[in-house]
Protein backbone atom coordinates (compact mmCIF):
# COMPACT_ATOMS: atom_id res chain seq x y z
CA UNK A 1 0.00 0.00 0.00
CA UNK A 2 1.32 3.50 -0.87
CA UNK A 3 0.34 6.59 1.18
CA UNK A 4 0.28 10.03 -0.08
CA UNK A 5 0.35 12.30 2.58
CA UNK A 6 -0.63 15.54 1.93
CA UNK A 7 -0.87 16.62 6.12
CA UNK A 8 -0.58 14.91 9.22
CA UNK A 9 -3.07 11.72 9.76
CA UNK A 10 -3.79 8.87 11.85
CA UNK A 11 -5.31 5.05 11.37
CA UNK A 12 -7.58 3.32 13.67
CA UNK A 13 -8.59 0.37 12.73
CA UNK A 14 -10.75 -3.12 13.16
CA UNK A 15 -10.29 -5.56 9.76
CA UNK A 16 -12.70 -7.52 7.95
CA UNK A 17 -11.57 -10.55 5.58
CA UNK A 18 -14.88 -11.85 4.78
CA UNK A 19 -16.02 -14.08 7.70
CA UNK A 20 -12.74 -14.32 9.48
CA UNK A 21 -12.44 -11.49 12.43
CA UNK A 22 -9.03 -9.71 12.79
CA UNK A 23 -9.25 -7.56 15.64
CA UNK A 24 -6.20 -4.75 15.72
CA UNK A 25 -6.25 -2.57 18.64
CA UNK A 26 -3.90 0.54 18.09
CA UNK A 27 -1.57 2.19 20.66
CA UNK A 28 -3.73 4.68 22.55
CA UNK A 29 -6.85 2.94 21.70
CA UNK A 30 -8.95 0.94 24.69
CA UNK A 31 -11.53 -1.38 24.09
CA UNK A 32 -14.84 -0.01 26.01
CA UNK A 33 -16.14 -4.06 25.45
CA UNK A 34 -13.55 -6.41 27.09
CA UNK A 35 -14.69 -9.42 25.16
CA UNK A 36 -14.60 -11.78 28.15
CA UNK A 37 -17.44 -9.99 30.12
CA UNK A 38 -19.91 -7.17 30.89
CA UNK A 39 -16.90 -5.14 32.99
CA UNK A 40 -17.40 -1.31 32.51
CA UNK A 41 -20.86 -2.11 31.44
CA UNK A 42 -24.09 -1.18 33.49
CA UNK A 43 -27.97 -0.46 33.43
CA UNK A 44 -28.41 3.10 34.39
CA UNK A 45 -31.22 5.03 36.33
CA UNK A 46 -34.12 5.46 33.70
CA UNK A 47 -33.45 9.59 33.04
CA UNK A 48 -36.83 12.05 33.09
CA UNK A 49 -35.91 12.72 29.47
CA UNK A 50 -36.16 8.95 28.35
CA UNK A 51 -39.64 8.23 30.94
CA UNK A 52 -40.93 11.16 28.96
CA UNK A 53 -39.99 9.67 25.53
CA UNK A 54 -41.40 6.37 26.70
CA UNK A 55 -45.04 7.54 28.28
CA UNK A 56 -45.30 9.14 24.59
CA UNK A 57 -44.86 6.36 22.63
CA UNK A 58 -46.39 3.94 24.91
CA UNK A 59 -49.58 6.33 24.90
CA UNK A 60 -49.39 6.54 21.10
CA UNK A 61 -49.23 2.78 20.29
CA UNK A 62 -50.89 0.99 22.68
CA UNK A 63 -48.90 -1.93 21.16
CA UNK A 64 -45.36 -0.47 22.00
CA UNK A 65 -43.13 -3.21 23.39
CA UNK A 66 -42.55 -2.85 26.77
CA UNK A 67 -39.60 -0.69 27.99
CA UNK A 68 -38.73 -1.06 31.65
CA UNK A 69 -37.53 1.78 33.84
CA UNK A 70 -34.11 0.98 36.18
CA UNK A 71 -34.56 2.77 39.50
CA UNK A 72 -31.08 2.52 40.31
CA UNK A 73 -27.55 1.67 38.54
CA UNK A 74 -26.77 -2.55 38.36
CA UNK A 75 -23.43 -2.65 37.39
CA UNK A 76 -22.27 -6.12 35.71
CA UNK A 77 -18.68 -6.15 36.01
CA UNK A 78 -17.41 -9.58 35.89
CA UNK A 79 -20.55 -11.36 35.23
CA UNK A 80 -21.16 -12.77 31.68
CA UNK A 81 -24.44 -12.17 31.07
CA UNK A 82 -27.05 -9.20 32.85
CA UNK A 83 -29.65 -10.70 35.37
CA UNK A 84 -32.62 -10.43 32.47
CA UNK A 85 -30.06 -12.17 30.19
CA UNK A 86 -30.76 -9.81 27.46
CA UNK A 87 -27.00 -9.16 27.11
CA UNK A 88 -24.63 -12.25 27.05
CA UNK A 89 -20.60 -12.33 26.16
CA UNK A 90 -20.14 -15.33 24.49
CA UNK A 91 -17.46 -16.92 22.82
CA UNK A 92 -15.72 -13.26 22.96
CA UNK A 93 -18.84 -11.66 21.39
CA UNK A 94 -21.51 -9.68 22.94
CA UNK A 95 -24.71 -10.53 22.00
CA UNK A 96 -28.06 -8.92 22.25
CA UNK A 97 -30.52 -11.55 22.87
CA UNK A 98 -34.42 -12.24 21.65
CA UNK A 99 -36.61 -11.45 24.36
CA UNK A 100 -38.36 -14.52 25.99
CA UNK A 101 -41.70 -12.71 26.13
CA UNK A 102 -42.63 -10.43 23.07
CA UNK A 103 -40.22 -7.41 21.72
CA UNK A 104 -38.47 -5.87 25.01
CA UNK A 105 -36.50 -2.52 25.09
CA UNK A 106 -32.97 -2.24 27.13
CA UNK A 107 -30.09 -0.17 27.24
CA UNK A 108 -27.10 -1.27 28.54
CA UNK A 109 -24.17 1.80 29.01
CA UNK A 110 -20.36 1.53 29.69
CA UNK A 111 -19.84 2.99 32.59
CA UNK A 112 -17.10 5.39 31.47
CA UNK A 113 -18.39 9.04 30.28
CA UNK A 114 -16.94 10.01 26.96
CA UNK A 115 -15.85 13.81 26.39
CA UNK A 116 -14.19 15.45 23.77
CA UNK A 117 -13.64 13.87 20.17
CA UNK A 118 -13.23 10.57 19.67
CA UNK A 119 -13.11 7.65 17.03
CA UNK A 120 -14.83 4.85 17.30
CA UNK A 121 -14.93 1.45 15.65
CA UNK A 122 -17.41 -1.08 16.27
CA UNK A 123 -18.17 -4.77 14.69
CA UNK A 124 -21.15 -6.11 14.70
CA UNK A 125 -23.52 -8.90 12.63
CA UNK A 126 -27.29 -8.70 12.45
CA UNK A 127 -29.76 -11.32 12.24
CA UNK A 128 -32.24 -11.08 9.83
CA UNK A 129 -34.38 -7.93 10.58
CA UNK A 130 -33.05 -7.32 13.94
CA UNK A 131 -33.14 -3.95 15.59
CA UNK A 132 -30.93 -2.87 17.76
CA UNK A 133 -29.04 0.68 18.67
CA UNK A 134 -25.53 2.17 19.45
CA UNK A 135 -26.02 5.21 21.94
CA UNK A 136 -23.19 7.81 21.43
CA UNK A 137 -23.06 9.72 24.47
CA UNK A 138 -27.07 9.79 25.06
CA UNK A 139 -27.84 9.93 21.00
CA UNK A 140 -29.35 6.87 19.45
CA UNK A 141 -28.07 5.80 15.56
CA UNK A 142 -29.71 2.92 14.34
CA UNK A 143 -27.86 -0.62 14.51
CA UNK A 144 -29.73 -3.16 12.79
CA UNK A 145 -30.36 -5.76 9.72
CA UNK A 146 -30.05 -2.35 7.63
CA UNK A 147 -31.22 -3.87 4.12
CA UNK A 148 -34.48 -5.43 5.19
CA UNK A 149 -35.27 -3.28 8.79
CA UNK A 150 -33.59 -0.20 7.25
CA UNK A 151 -33.51 2.72 7.96
CA UNK A 152 -30.05 2.66 5.19
CA UNK A 153 -31.44 0.57 2.87
CA UNK A 154 -29.37 2.36 0.25
CA UNK A 155 -25.71 0.19 1.39
CA UNK A 156 -24.00 -1.59 -1.40
CA UNK A 157 -21.51 -2.93 0.75
CA UNK A 158 -23.67 -4.46 3.70
CA UNK A 159 -23.12 -7.99 4.19
CA UNK A 160 -26.08 -9.97 5.49
CA UNK A 161 -25.70 -11.95 8.19
CA UNK A 162 -21.92 -11.03 8.34
CA UNK A 163 -19.54 -8.93 10.31
CA UNK A 164 -20.09 -5.00 9.25
CA UNK A 165 -17.79 -2.46 10.88
CA UNK A 166 -19.13 0.29 12.18
CA UNK A 167 -17.02 3.85 12.11
CA UNK A 168 -17.51 6.87 14.11
CA UNK A 169 -15.76 10.04 14.04
CA UNK A 170 -17.14 12.68 16.58
CA UNK A 171 -15.34 16.04 16.75
CA UNK A 172 -17.65 18.57 18.83
CA UNK A 173 -21.01 18.30 18.66
CA UNK A 174 -20.94 16.25 15.63
CA UNK A 175 -20.54 12.31 14.41
CA UNK A 176 -20.24 11.18 10.96
CA UNK A 177 -20.82 7.72 10.88
CA UNK A 178 -20.08 4.92 8.17
CA UNK A 179 -20.88 1.23 7.63
CA UNK A 180 -18.36 -0.49 5.42
CA UNK A 181 -16.95 2.87 3.93
CA UNK A 182 -20.65 3.91 3.51
CA UNK A 183 -22.07 6.96 4.96
CA UNK A 184 -24.98 6.58 7.12
CA UNK A 185 -25.33 10.04 8.91
CA UNK A 186 -22.60 12.96 7.94
CA UNK A 187 -23.46 15.34 10.52
CA UNK A 188 -25.10 13.52 13.29
CA UNK A 189 -25.22 15.48 16.32
CA UNK A 190 -24.65 14.14 19.87
CA UNK A 191 -24.46 15.46 23.19
CA UNK A 192 -20.91 17.01 24.76
CA UNK A 193 -20.95 14.36 27.54
CA UNK A 194 -21.80 10.60 27.67
CA UNK A 195 -21.34 6.96 27.79
CA UNK A 196 -21.91 4.94 24.92
CA UNK A 197 -25.20 2.95 24.98
CA UNK A 198 -26.10 -0.68 23.23
CA UNK A 199 -29.91 -0.93 22.58
CA UNK A 200 -31.74 -4.58 22.73
CA UNK A 201 -34.68 -4.39 20.97
CA UNK A 202 -35.92 -6.73 18.35
CA UNK A 203 -33.93 -10.30 17.24
CA UNK A 204 -30.23 -11.11 17.46
CA UNK A 205 -27.36 -8.77 17.10
CA UNK A 206 -23.45 -9.91 18.19
CA UNK A 207 -20.83 -7.46 18.84
CA UNK A 208 -17.33 -8.56 18.47
CA UNK A 209 -15.90 -5.35 19.01
CA UNK A 210 -16.23 -1.83 20.58
CA UNK A 211 -13.08 0.49 20.74
CA UNK A 212 -12.10 4.16 21.19
CA UNK A 213 -9.32 6.51 20.49
CA UNK A 214 -9.78 9.58 22.31
CA UNK A 215 -6.33 11.16 21.34
CA UNK A 216 -4.21 11.44 17.82
CA UNK A 217 -1.46 8.97 17.27
CA UNK A 218 1.54 8.75 15.05
CA UNK A 219 0.63 6.54 12.10
CA UNK A 220 0.65 2.79 12.36
CA UNK A 221 4.21 1.56 11.00
CA UNK A 222 3.86 -0.10 7.78
CA UNK A 223 5.38 -0.79 4.60
CA UNK A 224 4.43 2.60 3.29
CA UNK A 225 6.58 4.98 0.60
CA UNK A 226 6.14 8.73 0.87
CA UNK A 227 5.52 10.60 -2.53
CA UNK A 228 6.94 14.19 -3.04
CA UNK A 229 4.23 16.49 -4.06
CA UNK A 230 3.93 20.25 -5.01
CA UNK A 231 1.75 22.41 -2.83
CA UNK A 232 -1.40 23.07 -2.68
CA UNK A 233 -2.48 25.61 -5.15
CA UNK A 234 -5.71 27.63 -5.27
CA UNK A 235 -7.15 28.58 -9.02
CA UNK A 236 -9.83 31.19 -9.54
CA UNK A 237 -12.39 32.02 -12.31
CA UNK A 238 -13.98 35.03 -13.38
CA UNK A 239 -14.23 38.18 -10.76
CA UNK A 240 -14.16 35.11 -8.27
CA UNK A 241 -12.23 36.67 -5.15
CA UNK A 242 -10.30 34.08 -2.52
CA UNK A 243 -7.28 33.73 -0.77
CA UNK A 244 -5.44 30.73 0.61
CA UNK A 245 -2.95 30.55 3.79
CA UNK A 246 -1.67 27.17 5.17
CA UNK A 247 0.39 25.71 8.03
CA UNK A 248 1.85 22.82 8.82
CA UNK A 249 -1.83 21.15 10.08
CA UNK A 250 -3.93 23.13 8.08
CA UNK A 251 -4.95 25.12 5.16
CA UNK A 252 -7.70 27.77 5.11
CA UNK A 253 -8.97 29.21 1.78
CA UNK A 254 -11.40 32.51 2.54
CA UNK A 255 -13.83 33.32 -0.30
CA UNK A 256 -15.54 37.28 -0.55
CA UNK A 257 -16.73 36.91 -3.94
CA UNK A 258 -18.38 34.38 -5.82
CA UNK A 259 -18.05 34.30 -9.82
CA UNK A 260 -21.06 32.92 -12.06
CA UNK A 261 -19.35 29.59 -12.63
CA UNK A 262 -19.36 27.38 -9.28
CA UNK A 263 -16.15 26.13 -10.12
CA UNK A 264 -14.49 29.66 -9.49
CA UNK A 265 -12.25 28.79 -6.80
CA UNK A 266 -10.78 25.39 -6.30
CA UNK A 267 -7.89 24.15 -4.10
CA UNK A 268 -5.89 21.40 -5.58
CA UNK A 269 -2.32 19.40 -5.66
CA UNK A 270 -1.23 19.27 -9.05
CA UNK A 271 0.69 16.51 -10.74
CA UNK A 272 -0.12 13.65 -9.45
CA UNK A 273 1.11 10.32 -10.37
CA UNK A 274 -2.10 8.29 -10.12
CA UNK A 275 -1.86 4.92 -11.44
CA UNK A 276 -4.60 3.58 -14.16
CA UNK A 277 -6.71 1.21 -12.60
CA UNK A 278 -5.05 1.48 -9.36
CA UNK A 279 -7.67 1.90 -6.26
CA UNK A 280 -7.60 5.16 -4.08
CA UNK A 281 -8.75 6.57 -0.13
CA UNK A 282 -9.22 10.00 0.10
CA UNK A 283 -9.52 11.02 3.69
CA UNK A 284 -9.54 14.82 5.70
CA UNK A 285 -11.39 16.94 8.18
CA UNK A 286 -13.15 19.84 6.42
CA UNK A 287 -15.38 22.90 8.56
CA UNK A 288 -17.11 26.28 7.86
CA UNK A 289 -16.96 29.59 9.25
CA UNK A 290 -20.74 29.40 8.02
CA UNK A 291 -21.95 25.97 9.07
CA UNK A 292 -23.27 25.45 5.82
CA UNK A 293 -23.25 25.20 2.21
CA UNK A 294 -21.19 23.06 0.35
CA UNK A 295 -17.89 21.94 -1.19
CA UNK A 296 -16.45 19.42 -4.63
CA UNK A 297 -13.80 16.36 -4.06
CA UNK A 298 -12.66 15.26 -7.46
CA UNK A 299 -9.94 13.89 -8.96
CA UNK A 300 -9.27 14.88 -12.85
CA UNK A 301 -6.92 15.75 -15.25
CA UNK A 302 -4.93 18.96 -15.00
CA UNK A 303 -5.31 20.44 -18.77
CA UNK A 304 -7.81 20.59 -21.14
CA UNK A 305 -10.33 18.45 -21.12
CA UNK A 306 -10.41 18.58 -17.61
CA UNK A 307 -12.03 15.21 -17.56
CA UNK A 308 -12.60 13.21 -13.80
CA UNK A 309 -10.22 10.50 -13.33
CA UNK A 310 -12.69 8.65 -11.07
CA UNK A 311 -13.55 11.06 -8.07
CA UNK A 312 -16.85 13.15 -7.99
CA UNK A 313 -18.11 13.56 -4.36
CA UNK A 314 -20.21 16.62 -3.51
CA UNK A 315 -20.38 17.39 0.68
CA UNK A 316 -22.22 19.41 3.04
CA UNK A 317 -20.32 21.82 5.30
CA UNK A 318 -20.28 21.93 9.05
CA UNK A 319 -19.31 24.97 11.84
CA UNK A 320 -17.46 21.62 13.26
CA UNK A 321 -15.00 19.46 11.56
CA UNK A 322 -16.39 16.62 9.65
CA UNK A 323 -14.16 13.54 8.29
CA UNK A 324 -14.97 12.45 5.07
CA UNK A 325 -13.40 9.34 3.61
CA UNK A 326 -13.57 8.19 -0.78
CA UNK A 327 -12.54 5.42 -2.15
CA UNK A 328 -12.24 5.28 -6.02
CA UNK A 329 -10.86 3.65 -8.91
CA UNK A 330 -8.33 5.83 -11.01
CA UNK A 331 -9.61 5.75 -14.66
CA UNK A 332 -8.92 7.91 -17.99
CA UNK A 333 -5.16 8.73 -16.21
CA UNK A 334 -2.83 11.19 -17.52
CA UNK A 335 1.03 10.72 -16.32
CA UNK A 336 2.03 13.87 -14.04
CA UNK A 337 -1.00 15.31 -15.22
CA UNK A 338 -3.60 14.10 -12.44
CA UNK A 339 -4.69 16.22 -10.00
CA UNK A 340 -6.72 16.23 -6.56
CA UNK A 341 -8.64 18.42 -4.58
CA UNK A 342 -11.93 20.83 -3.07
CA UNK A 343 -14.00 23.06 -5.36
CA UNK A 344 -14.84 25.41 -2.74
CA UNK A 345 -16.44 28.34 -4.33
CA UNK A 346 -19.72 27.67 -4.55
CA UNK A 347 -20.11 30.31 -0.98
CA UNK A 348 -18.90 33.12 0.81
CA UNK A 349 -17.11 31.53 3.37
CA UNK A 350 -13.91 30.96 5.51
CA UNK A 351 -12.95 27.14 5.05
CA UNK A 352 -10.51 25.07 6.85
CA UNK A 353 -8.92 21.69 6.05
CA UNK A 354 -6.27 19.62 7.50
CA UNK A 355 -5.87 16.10 7.98
CA UNK A 356 -5.75 15.28 4.03
CA UNK A 357 -4.09 11.74 3.04
CA UNK A 358 -4.34 9.83 -0.16
CA UNK A 359 -3.78 6.19 -0.27
CA UNK A 360 -3.07 3.54 -2.77
CA UNK A 361 -4.26 0.35 -2.25
CA UNK A 362 -2.28 -2.77 -4.12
Amino acid sequence: MTTLRLLPFSIFWVLVFGCSIVFAQTEGSERLFNRNDLTGWSYLPTTDAQKKNRARWLSADPKAPFWPIVETKVNFDAKAKTDDGRFVVKDTYLTVTVPKKGRTIQMLYSDREIKGDFDMKVLFRASPNSDSGLFIRGRQLQVRDYLNAGPYKHLKRFKEGDWNVLLVLVRGDTARCTCNGETLEESFKVPPSGPIGIEADRGKIEFGDITIKTKSLAPIKQATRALTLAPWELQLHGDAESSMSSTKDTVVINTTKIGEKVWHAQLFHPKLELEEGAFYKVSFDIKSDTGKGNALVQAMINEPDWHEVGLHQKIELSKQFVRHEFKFKATQTSKGKNRIGLVVGYQIAKITVRDFVLKKFK
